[in-house]
C-alpha cells in the first residue's frame, strides 16, 4: 500500500484511460494539472460507484460541446476555459470544505436542513455556474447561436437562463449538463420562500418576479434535499473531467497561440495555497515543514526524503462482490534539490499573484539545512510558457541561491496497471 497518496488517485489515470481515454487527440498532454483533476474526481466518486454510468455520460455530454464548439470558435471556447480553469481549485477547495463541515456538523435537524439548502446554493452559484460557463458557451458555437445568455459574465459564470435554453435546442431526452439543477430549491431558498416542518421536511414555494406566476408549495424531505445535492455535485464533477479532456487536448494549442484568460485571476485564499502547495511538494519529493506569509513574501520551509526501495506495490480496490489488484512500480533517483525547487515554483506560479516575493529554505531528511532559493515574482513568471529558460539560465532569475549542486532523492512512480 503505497503512503504517498490515496490509492484512487494512484489509479485514476488507468481509469482514466479505461472510460475516456477514446476522446483523448494525438496531441493530447496530460500534464500534473490536468491529473490532479482526474485524480480529484475519481478520489471523491469511488463510494458512488453505482452511478458510473449515467456520470459518464455527463462527462461526454460537456466534452461533446466543448470539441465541437471548439472547432467553430477555438479562441473563444479556450479563453472561456482558461477563465473556468483558473477559478476550478478555489472552488473546488470551497465546496470540499463545506461539504465537509455539512457532514461533521452537530445541530438540530432543522438547522441541518437550512445548512444542505444553504450548500446546495454554493453549489449552483460557484462552481456549477463557472464550470458549465465554457461548455454552455462551446454549445452556442456548435448550434451558430448568438444568444448573450450563452456569453459567460465578467465574473466568468454563465446565466443559468443559458440551462433552460439548451434544453430548448437539445434533441436528446435528458439535458445531461442540468441534472441536479433545481431552479425552484436554489430560488426558494435565495429569496427566502421556505419553511422548516418537523421530521426533517421542508415546504419551499416561489414567484416569479415578472409574472408573478407562483410554484408550490411542495413538501420535501432532508434526503430528497440531500439526494438533489449529491447529483449536482456529480454534475460539477462531469464538467471537471471534461475540462480536464479539453485541457489535455489544446494544452499545445493554447500555448502555441498564446491564449490567455480574458478576467482577472481571483485571489487564491491562503488555506488554499497551503493546500495545492502540499500537493506539489509531495509530487516533487518534499515534505512542506512550514508556510508563512511574511507581508508580501511567501516563506516556505521544505524537507528532502530519504530513498525509499525500489519495488513493485500492489494495490487491491473492490467491493462487496468485485475486486481488482493494481501494481505500481516504484523507484528512487537523484535530482539536483534546485531543478525540484524550480519545477515545483513553476506549478505553483498562478497561486502566486499576492506575492512580491517566495524563499524556499530546504532541509535534508536529517533536518540540517541545505540551503536557500529566493526569486521575485516577475522573475518567476518567466519561468513558465514556451519560453521558459532551460535549469542553468533559470537559476540566474534568483536573487539568492544557496542550493549549489546538492542532491536529493526523487520518488519516481510508474503507471500503476492490473495485473
Amino acid at each position: 500500500m503505497l503512503d504517498h497518496q490515496s490509492p484512487m488517485r494512484t489509479l485514476a489515470i488507468p481509469q482514466f484511460m479505461e472510460e475516456f481515454g477514446d476522446l483523448l487527440s494525438v496531441r493530447a498532454d496530460i500534464t500534473e494539472f490536468e491529473r490532479s483533476l482526474i485524480g480529484g474526481v475519481y478520489e471523491q466518486i469511488y463510494f458512488v460507484r453505482e452511478q458510473t454510468y449515467e456520470w459518464t455520460r455527463r462527462v461526454r455530454a460537456a466534452f461533446h460541446f466543448l470539441d465541437q464548439g471548439h472547432l467553430n470558435s477555438p479562441k473563444g471556447v479556450a479563453e472561456h476555459f482558461l477563465n473556468s480553469a483558473n477559478q476550478l481549485a478555489t472552488l473546488l477547495n470551497a465546496a470540499h470544505a463545506s461539504r465537509l463541515e455539512l457532514r461533521n456538523i452537530k445541530v438540530s435537524e432543522e438547522a441541518k436542513v437550512r445548512e444542505t439548502l444553504g450548500y446546495y446554493k454554493q453549489l449552483v452559484e460557484g462552481a456549477f455556474r463557472v464550470l458549465l460557463a465554457p461548455v454552455a458557451f462551446g454549445f452556442a458555437r456548435k448550434m451558430k447561436l448568438t444568444d448573450r445568455d450563452f456569453v459567460p459574465q465578467r465574473d466568468g459564470k454563465i446565466s443559468l437562463n443559458a440551462l433552460r435554453k439548451i434544453e430548448r435546442y437539445l434533441v436528446y431526452p435528458q439535458n445531461q449538463l442540468g441534472i441536479g439543477y433545481n431552479s425552484h430549491v436554489r430560488n426558494a431558498y435565495s429569496h427566502e420562500k421556505y419553511r422548516v416542518l418537523d421530521d426533517g421536511k421542508v415546504q419551499l414555494w416561489d414567484e416569479d418576479p415578472n409574472t408573478r406566476k407562483m410554484w408550490g408549495p411542495e413538501t420535501w424531505t432532508s434526503q430528497q434535499i440531500e439526494d438533489l445535492v449529491q447529483q449536482l455535485e456529480l454534475t460539477i464533477r462531469g464538467l471537471t473531467m471534461a475540462l480536464a479532456i479539453y485541457s489535455a487536448n489544446t494544452r499545445a494549442f493554447i500555448g502555441e497561440r498564446r491564449i490567455t484568460p480574458t478576467i482577472q485571476i481571483p485571489p487564491v485564499v491562503f488555506r488554499d495555497l497551503k493546500a495545492s502547495l502540499e500537493y506539489f511538494a509531495r509530487n516533487y519529493s518534499f515534505d512542506l515543514r512550514e508556510t508563512i506569509r511574511d507581508g508580501k513574501t511567501l516563506r516556505l520551509k521544505l524537507q528532502t526524503q530519504s530513498r525509499g526501495i525500489d519495488q513493485e506495490s500492489e494495490i487491491y480496490v473492490g467491493g462487496k462482490k468485485w475486486s481488482r489488484r493494481f501494481k505500481q512500480p516504484v523507484k528512487y533517483t537523484e535530482a539536483l534539490v534546485v531543478a525540484q525547487v524550480l519545477e515545483l515554483i513553476r506549478q505553483c506560479e498562478p497561486s502566486l499573484d499576492e506575492y512580491d516575493e517566495v524563499v524556499l529554505g530546504v532541509l535534508n531528511p536529517d533536518e540540517e539545512m541545505v540551503g536557500e532559493f529566493a526569486m521575485r515574482i516577475e522573475q518567476v513568471e518567466k519561468l513558465t510558457g514556451p519560453d521558459a529558460p532551460p535549469l542553468q539560465e533559470a537559476r540566474k532569475l534568483a536573487h539568492n541561491d544557496t542550493l549549489g549542486d546538492t542532491l536529493m532523492h526523487v520518488r519516481l512512480e510508474g503507471q500503476a496497471y492490473e495485473g
